[in-house]
């Protein structure tokens, strides 16, 4: 079956609407990287997706990396955990839609940033995004909650540390680099590790990673004391 592509580059056509009111037993959705100016978009999207689920509609969101260090993005997939299945990807991954694994929407970028979408039906680009959809699925994790506002790990001083410390600064260099002393260092390092519930340095680095307050790009490294 060779099927039928569209390529809707006229700007104003958005053609998820339509395919997610066709859908009848699943969505695969991978999300745009950057919220950018597409929030209400990305919002509607949601409620569409969620609206679907509760009919009983398989919903699944794979996010690219850069999702889980952007908190209003957080906020908005964190809102309805059950009814997505937000998960989060190590890669980015092109904004795309898969429904009923028999129609596909990819959105393009072009040289001047310009987005068009394209959407196949029927075609085995469909049946390979659905292969990969499916094999990045099984190697992603959960999305991390939004960290709230109130909290310590929210401030500007807590990311900075939590910064250092994801690069492997001894004690003595990062206090120098944020013009503490040794002591006061240390204190900050206990509290942050005490809100982040962990019991080592290392596991302080790896829940601030999933929590999106570290880049994923690569795994904390050990974190010593000594200065």
């Amino acid at each position: 079956m060779n099927g039928r592509t569209e390529d809707l580059a006229d700007p104003i056509s958005d053609p998820v609407p339509d395919l997610l009111t066709a859908a009848q037993a699943s969505v695969a959705w991978v999300p745009p990287a950057r919220l950018g100016g597409r929030a209400d978009d990305v919002a509607a999207t949601v409620e569409r997706l969620v609206h679907l689920a509760r009919r009983g509609v398989h919903v699944r969101v794979l996010c690219p990396d850069g999702v889980a260090e952007q908190r209003e993005y957080l906020a908005l997939l964190a809102r309805h955990p059950d009814s997505l299945e937000p998960r989060v990807s190590r890669h980015d991954w092109p904004e795309q839609l898969v429904v009923d694994e028999r129609v596909a929407m990819l959105r393009t970028h072009g040289a001047e940033d310009d987005e068009a979408a394209v959407v196949v039906h029927g075609h085995p680009v469909v049946t390979t995004l659905t292969a990969v959809f499916h094999a990045a699925w099984d190697a992603s994790a959960a999305l991390p909650p939004p960290v709230p506002d109130e909290s310590r790990l929210a401030t500007e001083p807590a990311r900075r540390i939590l910064d250092l410390l994801g690069a492997g600064y001894r004690d003595a260099a990062a206090a120098n680099e944020l013009g503490l002393s040794i002591r006061t260092y240390r204190r900050h390092v206990a509290e942050l590790m005490n809100e982040l519930s962990a019991a080592s340095r290392f596991q302080a680095g790896v829940r601030a990673t999933q929590l999106g307050l570290l880049p994923r790009d690569a795994p904390p490294e050990p974190m010593h004391w000594a200065g």
